[in-house]
């Protein structure tokens, strides 16, 4: 914000020798520089206030977000907005003259009976920050894309250049965002060249929706060069209880996929728990060459979970993608456990290394999830791996394991395209696909203790289909994969896709070594019901 800093008119005083001059002096010289206090609260009110005001009352409120720009903001300083009364128009900005620190923020917030006060950005940001330090709460923020469809902004924007310290503490509770023509929410730095880039840290979002936005819901991203991958560019996120939907993409990119729900990369340490995304991805307009959209996944981040959260509808515009949830390129030590993935185009739980990515994919982690009717194009999976290439760029030392996997062939769309050997028309998923470019993209990959529970219905239901890029089949050794103690259920017709078809368990594991000790020792893996109750029937948890 511009400075707005004034001093008193200058006053000559007759120094003395006296006490009681030299304390006068000093009140007179702390009155000059009052405008330097800290945790001022400042009232904004579109209806009743006057830009003439000194802001520091309701009844002496400003009128207008300009008016609140203009003013430099010191740690702990407020910008309250009325939320009784119209719609506040135009952007708040923050920039380096605001200073906020994470112990006492500056803060962004509403005074008023409702719950929270609206901010329409037009055809602008919300909110714009290139500062952290930064507190928002009780807070919705419209963007002209809604109404008109002219907004090709984001909701909140954190921007930043990197430096090699962080930039810590931002904090947003309790808001609302629709109708921005980028990102919801959207954190992002410029990598410039540094060899230890750092971005911003300690960020907290919680209690939020972000509906009908384009590009993404919320997004972590830094770009730049090379450098960009490191994952130590943003550091400790927590993102809790949000929910992105209907984040339907850009009909007018090609380059790149948008529509995504909530994606974190470059990060370390992020948690993203109690979060619902749906119905994301619909328009975009992505090319066969540029990565798909996905509910809830990271990349290039290490020590990441996802848990507790719920993703259904999101769509794959092309032929691959369209994910509930996934780990992709670059990730390490990275955990998604007890969600609920279900009704989504693509897969419902992927394990991803796409190519460029200077980080391995390794010590992954799928567990105690549930993936319901997946899958519902392009012949997708339960649970999908895939992988560039069999040397830097493989999915290597990763476990999937107490997940349940239930698939029937109901409402399935046909393929988007003809890539990777897909034909044209409507093809059935399977429990778990691995395409892969070359023999050898995944290195010692267990999958344990799962069930794969098959609808009867259709014949051609698989339990898994292990692929290459003309979707022949192949035989996975156990030493790249590893199936051990894993339920199959399908009453009739039950197919073990493995370089062929096998229809029994006991055949398939002769043929493969799969499903036993060690991949050559006693039997496991069992094919008796698992008694679920309504396979297939669990609904949504959230509407």
């Amino acid at each position: 914000m511009k400075s707005q800093l004034t001093l008193s008119k200058p006053t000559t005083f007759l120094i003395t020798k006296t006490y009681k001059t030299l304390a006068l002096v000093a009140i007179l010289f702390s009155i000059s520089f009052s405008t330097y206090a800290q945790n001022v609260s400042y009232y904004i009110n579109t209806d009743t206030g006057n830009d003439a005001n000194n802001g520091l009352t309701t009844g002496t409120a400003w009128k207008t977000i300009n008016k609140a720009n203009a003013q430099n903001l010191q740690a702990g300083d407020k910008l309250l907005f009325n939320s009784d009364g119209s719609w506040h128009n135009g952007k708040i900005y923050f920039d380096a003259n605001d200073v906020g620190t994470p112990a006492n923020p500056i803060v962004v917030d509403k005074y008023g009976t409702n719950p929270r006060a609206v901010i329409y950005g037009g055809s602008s940001e919300g909110l714009y920050s290139v500062v952290a330090g930064i507190k928002i709460q009780n807070m919705e923020f419209y963007g002209a894309r809604m109404f008109s469809g002219s907004n090709t902004t984001c909701g909140i924007e954190f921007y930043r250049e990197c430096t090699t310290t962080t930039a810590p503490y931002i904090f947003i509770d309790n808001c609302k965002l629709e109708g921005f023509g980028k990102v919801g929410i959207f954190f992002i730095v410029w990598n410039n060249g540094l060899s230890n880039p750092r971005g911003f840290s300690d960020i907290t979002v919680k209690n939020t929706s972000i509906f009908n936005c384009a590009n993404a819901g919320l997004q972590v991203y830094a770009f730049g060069n090379t450098l960009e991958y490191r994952q130590t560019i943003f550091q400790n996120i927590l993102i809790d209880n949000v929910r992105a939907s209907r984040n339907a993409g850009s009909t007018n990119i090609t380059s790149y996929a948008t529509g995504n729900g909530i994606l974190v990369s470059q990060a370390t340490n992020v948690i993203i728990q109690n979060c619902v995304a749906d119905r994301n991805g619909e328009f975009d307009s992505s090319t066969a060459g540029a990565a798909g959209i996905a509910g809830i996944w990271f990349y290039d981040v290490n020590n990441g979970i996802i848990q507790n959260c719920e993703a259904f509808e999101n769509y794959s515009s092309r032929v691959t993608d369209g994910n509930g949830f996934g780990i992709d390129g670059g990730c390490q030590n990275c955990i998604i456990q007890y969600c609920y993935s279900h009704d989504n185009q693509g897969a419902g739980f992927g394990l991803f290394q796409f190519g460029g990515t200077l980080n391995p994919h390794t010590n992954n982690t799928i567990r105690y999830n549930v993936s319901q009717n997946d899958a519902r194009k392009n012949a997708m999976a339960g649970i999908y791996l895939w992988a560039n290439n069999n040397t830097t760029e493989k999915i290597s030392n990763d476990n999937i394991y107490n997940n349940t996997i239930y698939l029937d062939a109901n409402n399935l769309l046909p393929t988007a395209a003809n890539t990777f050997g897909h034909t044209t028309g409507i093809r059935p998923p399977v429990g778990i696909k691995l395409l892969q470019s070359m023999s050898g993209c995944v290195d010692n990959v267990k999958v344990y203790n799962n069930i794969f529970y098959l609808d009867d219905a259709d014949p051609n239901l698989a339990f898994f289909n292990p692929a290459d890029y003309s979707n022949n089949m192949v035989n996975v050794p156990t030493n790249q994969i590893l199936m051990q103690n894993n339920q199959y259920y399908k009453a009739n017709n039950p197919k073990f896709n493995w370089g062929a078809t096998y229809t029994t368990l006991a055949a398939w594991r002769t043929a493969t070594n799969q499903e036993k000790v060690g991949g050559s020792g006693a039997n496991t893996g069992i094919t008796t019901d698992p008694g679920l109750i309504w396979p297939g029937k669990a609904g949504t948890v959230v509407g």
